[in-house]
């Protein structure tokens, strides 16, 4: 009787523990603690001023037009820029949620980033990037922690404030200039290691 306890306890035992351990484990393509050279962040740099030149372009011919994000380029941003941007837009990051990265494959993106209430582990969230009725949204799918399979509750989970910023607290998808045109998201496209993002100028913002 003692042996079949034990078999048992060894049952339910060693499967928590190989989870247990996978949640410890980073996804092989993310790196918290990867090192941005100055050639880095000067892309980032370049990147975010190559978006606000696009954004500012005449455009009477071509109205319709189209920007490229590579993954390692977005993330040197996020790595070098995206506190100071904050900053700037009074926006305040959540406690607690550092080093995030992203990854683009066809039709979704997954959001990863070390979280103190998971003892520093990484939370990855698949997003699926859309835009309707000039709102960007992003659909919550899959959560997981570390490695493990993706079938963990997101509000368990995630912290409460990253999922108001998803659900809440996205900007819309018209930008308007100074000059009275006004910049529409028109799609987000991710593709393996790149998002694609459609958008269209117009003279004045379109109601």
């Amino acid at each position: 009787m003692f042996k079949r306890i034990l078999c048992c306890v060894a049952l339910v035992a060693i499967p928590l523990a190989a989870l247990w351990g996978l949640a410890g484990l980073a996804p092989p393509w993310y790196r918290a603690d990867e090192m941005y050279s100055a050639e880095d962040a000067t892309a980032a740099e370049r990147l975010e001023f190559r978006v606000q030149q696009e954004l500012h372009r005449i455009r009477k011919d071509e109205p319709a037009w189209t920007i490229r994000l590579p993954d390692k380029v977005t993330n040197a941003w996020l790595a070098t820029r995206l506190q100071a941007w904050l900053r700037g837009q009074d926006i305040k990051w959540p406690a607690g949620v550092n080093a995030p990265r992203i990854r683009s494959e066809n039709g979704w993106m997954e959001l990863a980033a070390t979280v103190a209430d998971l003892d520093g582990r990484v939370c990855r969230l698949r997003l699926d990037p859309r835009v309707e009725d000039d709102q960007l949204g992003l659909e919550l799918g899959a959560v997981s922690v570390g490695r493990l399979p993706r079938m963990l509750p997101a509000d368990v989970i995630v912290p409460a404030a990253i999922l108001d910023a998803l659900r809440h607290e996205l900007p819309g998808a018209v930008l308007d200039l100074v000059d009275g045109r006004a910049v529409h998201i028109t799609a987000l496209r991710p593709l393996p290691g790149v998002l694609e993002v459609d958008l269209r100028t117009s003279d004045v913002p379109l109601n």
